[in-house]
């Protein structure tokens, strides 16, 4: 028996659904996996309504087998709102898991009153029969529970029995020759005891020497094919899963703020993500021009708080609502206040010019007042500078309706002899600006704060990025997300939800706010640390210029998010902001910052699908698949191909999921079309949980969807137990309350995890 502890205690769960905090303190294993080595130590399984029972009870048995104790701790809730922070902080959940948990056996029985169908009852009698060690007992419970007469049920276990018999047979049977090949392949790497291995199974199986090498390499290459395949899978999976999974408001703004929001988006078809980008734009440019965050003061790294935006969708997809709405009617309210009191200053100015005037005074001339603004549509780079020269501490917003022709217009008005362009991307880091001419400084402004919310469609987009290499990283300055075509109805909910009253009132605060010098508190620092850490790894390695120059921004963007979530979570309630930042806060812009992550690769799928890169043009077709339930040959050309493209090879791209088990080829006289799984075609919504007001804490979106869950394919053997059930459960008992007190003080309050990047 082995005596070596776990060092964690290990957690078993289904699909391993937002897991992300646990780990570091757990050892975490997918109860849809197939386990390779059970440690002894503490084993927990985590199950809620929606957790298959056959996986369960198959996990348990092998972990019996292995000569543990399974406990099962079954959630009144979801699993992913359970493991979220909302639901408990990171002791008490750790506390909760061990305090509230149940032998398995003891589990089990608080099942029998619960009836299942015939079919499910098949499952579990297959796993029962293979895997458990009384299995009489438990078959006998459950036939009582699918309702099957003894007739009925003799017949389903006889029939159970024989199929596994038979499976059992054959894997009892000799060992043949391409077994014993895959053996050598897999424990002889030098080439030379390799050979040897093959001769000597050439003689004591009466093969040809010849013939043994020759079935060596088919299998590298089987192996190699398999490998290439699986990894493109799970890239295309992880590419469909950034165009389905959405965030939640509620996980970043105050309820008063994301509940009208979110039924404003649901309204419009409107991504909640594109409303969040444009409060979050709007209220960057609120800030005083000199308010900054300051990361690492030793490394003077420090950043504004504007943003670069924008909206990349077809046109009619509703980006005017969003225009409207969220940013031109809420700041236009306080344009319209800045307007009335510059004309009242203006007037007093006149009145006290005149007087100055008639008195010919020696003194100073009265200053002349410059009007505040908020929001600009159009302007040339001399004009902004010298709005920007005229009131320095004030942010600008360019509201840009096509945002290409933002730096296409640069130096229009000077036959593109300017800076305009250059000048625009050294405003992203609130560099200022001097225009000399030979009649003096016409504009010297040392800080200007640009914020940028603009549209453009995807096609357009595609031709500016090319290569998606941008050379002058213009592109990587902008946080993108997209929004695919959505058909909008009219809701027979006609609620009057004032959104732009309430962002007028959130705006108004936070424009009020003075310069200030924001800063991370010790924890959200480390975290901070750790995610910068991740992001100049994937800096340096990725092979595509574009992407390392999105990864150098994203560490910046972590920190201007984190100050616009901060300010916004704070003023929308009323109370007015502190100048440190905390954990939450910037759990919550890693979060965001991954997702732009996602939406950027996503924009870069959409280039690549154009060159005929595999994995891109998969995915795209995969993407319109799931939009349509159902794409024919036809269709995927007009679609998904910029170029022409033969018919066979669409068919062949079809073919490519239908192996990878996305749907299948449906064919008729006519046309040849791809039908998705009915399980690929549902989009994967947020889960919208009940806040503490008074915390600020992120949910992580990383979900993993696992579609096959039959136990029979499960390749595992069961083991006779060392104890009987007795011993078992008392030996492990004494531990558990032994050490679980020690554990949760040792590990529950590090809650400083860093959400990873994937990329």
């Amino acid at each position: 028996m082995v005596t070596q502890q776990l060092s964690f205690p290990c957690l078993w769960v289904a699909g391993l659904v937002n897991t992300m905090r646990l780990r570091g303190r757990f050892l975490v294993a997918d109860l849809f996996a197939k386990p390779e080595d059970i440690q002894p130590g503490i084993h927990l399984i985590l199950v809620d309504s929606k957790t298959p029972e056959a996986l369960v009870r198959r996990a348990a048995y092998l972990i019996k087998a292995a000569g543990c104790n399974p406990l099962v701790y079954s959630s009144q809730q979801p699993l992913d709102v359970l493991l979220s922070h909302e639901a408990f902080n990171d002791r008490d959940l750790i506390t909760q898991i061990f305090e509230f948990n149940r032998d398995f056996d003891d589990w089990v029985e608080t099942l029998n009153n619960q009836k299942i169908s015939t079919k499910e009852a098949e499952k579990i009698a297959t796993v029962i029969i293979k895997y458990a060690s009384y299995p009489l007992s438990e078959l006998q419970d459950l036939r009582k529970r699918c309702g099957a007469s003894s007739y009925e049920w003799k017949e389903i276990v006889d029939k159970l029995h024989s199929i596994i018999n038979a499976d059992t047979a054959t894997e009892a049977k000799t060992v043949s020759l391409r077994d014993r090949v895959i053996e050598i392949i897999n424990s002889l790497n030098n080439r030379s005891e390799r050979k040897i291995a093959l001769i000597e199974l050439a003689k004591s199986s009466g093969a040809h020497i010849r013939e043994l090498e020759d079935l060596a390499e088919i299998i590298e290459q089987e192996f190699e094919l398999s490998e290439s395949k699986h990894e493109s899978a799970s890239e295309i999976e992880d590419l469909l899963n950034l165009t389905q999974t959405e965030l939640s408001l509620h996980n970043f703004l105050p309820d008063n703020l994301a509940a009208p929001l979110t039924q404003w988006c649901n309204w419009l078809s409107i991504r909640p993500e594109v409303a969040l980008t444009a409060v979050l734009c709007a209220v960057s440019s609120l800030h005083k021009v000199g308010t900054e965050l300051v990361i690492h003061k030793g490394q003077d790294f420090r950043v504004p708080p504007t943003i670069y935006s924008a909206l990349v969708s077809e046109s009619g997809q509703r980006k005017s609502p969003v225009f409207r709405t969220l940013i031109r009617q809420p700041l236009g309210v306080l344009h319209s206040e800045a307007r009335q009191k510059f004309q009242r200053e203006l007037a007093q100015y006149e009145v006290n010019y005149a007087a100055w005037r008639k008195e010919d005074s020696d003194e100073a001339p009265p200053v002349k007042p410059a009007q505040e603004m908020y929001v600009f549509t159009d302007a040339t780079g001399e004009g902004i500078k010298a709005q920007a020269a005229s009131v320095p501490e004030k942010s600008l917003l360019a509201l840009i309706d096509e945002l290409a022709g933002l730096f296409n217009s640069a130096n229009k008005y000077r036959n593109g002899r300017g800076s305009d362009k250059q000048d625009m991307l050294s405003y992203f880091d609130g560099m200022g600006s001097t225009v000399l001419r030979a009649s003096g400084a016409k504009a010297d402004v040392d800080r200007l704060y640009l914020s940028i919310f603009g549209t453009i469609q995807p096609s357009v987009l595609k031709n500016h990025l090319e290569d998606c290499t941008d050379p002058d990283g213009q592109w990587s300055r902008i946080l993108f997300v997209n929004q695919p075509l959505q058909v909008a109805t009219l809701s027979d909910d006609d609620s009057d939800i004032n959104v732009s009253k309430l962002l007028a009132e959130c705006y108004r605060r936070i424009d009020a706010l003075p310069l200030k010098e924001y800063t991370l508190s010790k924890e959200a620092f480390k975290c901070y640390q750790k995610t910068y850490d991740q992001l100049e790894r994937l800096r340096v390695s990725h092979p595509n210029a574009g992407m390392r120059a999105v990864f150098s921004k994203m560490e910046g963007y972590i920190g201007r998010l984190a100050v616009n979530l901060h300010v916004i979570n704070y003023e929308a309630n009323g109370n007015t902001p502190p100048n440190e930042i905390s954990l939450a806060t910037i759990l919550k812009a890693i979060e965001l910052v991954k997702f732009y992550i996602g939406q950027i690769k996503l924009i870069h799928l959409n280039s690549a699908a154009d060159t005929g890169e595999p994995t891109a043009v998969l995915t795209k077709l995969m993407n319109e698949v799931r939009r349509c339930g159902k794409l024919t040959v036809r269709e995927a050309t007009r679609s998904c191909f910029s170029s022409r493209i033969k018919s066979v090879e669409v068919i062949a791209y079809f073919r490519q999921l239908e192996t990878m088990g996305y749907g299948r080829i449906e064919k008729n006289r006519n046309s040849v079309a791809f039908v998705a799984n009915v399980s690929n075609i549902t989009t994967v919504k947020p889960t919208d949980v009940n806040k503490d007001k008074n915390a600020e804490s992120p949910t992580s979106k990383e979900l993993e969807a696992h579609e096959n869950t039959n136990v029979n394919t499960v390749d595992t053997h069961n083991s006779p137990t060392e104890f009987s059930q007795g011993e078992q459960r008392e030996g492990h008992q004494n531990e558990r309350d032994n050490n679980v007190t020690k554990y949760i003080d040792d590990v529950a309050d590090n809650n400083s995890e860093t959400l990873i990047i994937k990329v």
